[in-house]
């Protein structure tokens, strides 16, 4: 039962305790991206106004009129290995074509090269999701133009942020702005311990 129990770690902070599948490490990982997502689902409705919402990871059941899924990194190849190369391929700003991914919430995606130094062949390349709404794919194109003429100014660089160029501007900034609010690191979790042992 979500928020039904809670740990008070002394007077600096009240943890919510959320239940998990199981007790595996990937259950309790899968246990906070879901409840993250729900979260995100939630503050995303009231920003009707927005033209663009931009959600971290895929889409995972999100949906904003304006939203986009934003998966950094790439640990699913989607494409056959010939069509891998034209990713490899991709200049900064550029985009692939769009390609349909099926499942349970169908989508399209299409892969995108932010600006930034090169290591090896996927350097700054980002893939990014709509909905796929049962509309014409031209309508999800002329959108997905949009976005990728959009996201590149707001790519991070490598003197300023050790995830970039994938890690956004804004996203970083909101995640200093999280880690601020949340206090010493190492006090809370010293002090979820202590809680968590006396309960």
């Amino acid at each position: 039962a979500e928020g039904a129990e809670t740990i008070k770690a002394g007077t600096t902070a009240t943890w919510h305790l959320h239940r998990a599948r199981g007790d595996e490490e990937s259950d309790l990982n899968l246990g906070v991206h879901d409840h993250m997502t729900s979260l995100e689902a939630r503050v995303s409705k009231g920003l009707e106004d927005a033209q663009l919402v931009v959600y971290d990871g895929p889409l995972r059941g999100r949906h904003h009129a304006a939203g986009v899924g934003y998966v950094k990194t790439q640990h699913v190849q989607y494409l056959a290995p010939e069509l891998q190369k034209v990713v490899a391929m991709l200049g900064e700003g550029q985009r692939t074509p769009l390609f349909a991914i099926g499942g349970g919430m169908p989508r399209w995606s299409w892969y995108l090269r932010l600006p930034g130094p090169r290591a090896h062949a996927l350097s700054g390349v980002v893939r990014l999701e709509l909905p796929d709404l049962g509309g014409d794919a031209s309508c999800a194109a002329v959108r997905a133009d949009q976005i990728s003429a959009g996201l590149p100014r707001f790519a991070s660089e490598p003197h300023k942020e050790a995830r970039a160029p994938q890690n956004l501007y804004p996203i970083a900034g909101l995640e200093h702005r999280l880690r601020h609010r949340l206090g010493d690191a190492l006090l809370l979790e010293r002090a979820l311990r202590v809680a968590a042992h006396a309960a």
